[in-house]
């Protein structure tokens, strides 16, 4: 019983040859990059399902100052900082925290995933001050934010929630920066 060749009689070179023209190098390049986009996405989820850690300086206050501390209190109630973040009704000092945390976590990580999560989180800290509350919770200038805004508003594993709200603020900057141009 003879076998079939299934190398139709090439010689290795020439099956090499064929191979490499038939397979796709790109296709390796780009299923990383979504690989690379996926983990990201993924870990950025998973930070904002997290909540806000206590601040130790606010529970040592707690006993005398119980009278009106709703406001301070919303970070210790459990919501994740993605909801925190994403709600107009937070109080910007709360939405300020977030962004040191997300600022600490980025400069003390060597995991560049980890750093761009968090360069996310301390951007749209900042989108969501400006948009939510009119205030400004950085000292880049608007030139600035509004190139991070519209650089983070175009990543495909920002949640959609974020882009929008991201998006306002690229508007607000735009406004800003174009009543300054004027000055």
């Amino acid at each position: 019983m003879d076998k079939e060749s299934s190398s139709f009689d090439l010689n290795p070179k020439k099956l090499a040859r064929l191979w490499s023209i038939g397979s796709d190098v790109h296709l390796e390049q780009d299923l990383h990059r979504v690989n690379k986009d996926e983990e990201r996405e993924e870990l950025l989820c998973d930070f904002l399902a997290t909540s806000l850690p206590m601040d130790q300086e606010t529970l040592d206050l707690l006993p005398g100052i119980f009278k009106g501390i709703c406001r301070d209190l919303r970070p210790f109630s459990g919501e994740s900082i993605g909801s925190l973040v994403i709600d107009p009704q937070t109080d910007f000092t709360v939405i300020e925290r977030i962004k040191n945390l997300a600022k600490e976590l980025g400069s003390s990580t060597d995991d560049e995933t980890e750093r761009e999560v968090a360069l996310a989180i301390y951007y749209t800290s900042i989108a969501s001050a400006l948009v939510f509350h009119d205030v400004k919770l950085s000292q880049y200038d608007y030139q600035e934010l509004k190139q991070a805004f519209r650089t983070l508003s175009r990543q495909e594993w920002i949640p959609s929630i974020f882009l929008q709200i991201l998006k306002r603020a690229y508007k607000y900057t735009e406004k800003d920066t174009d009543t300054k141009a004027e000055e």
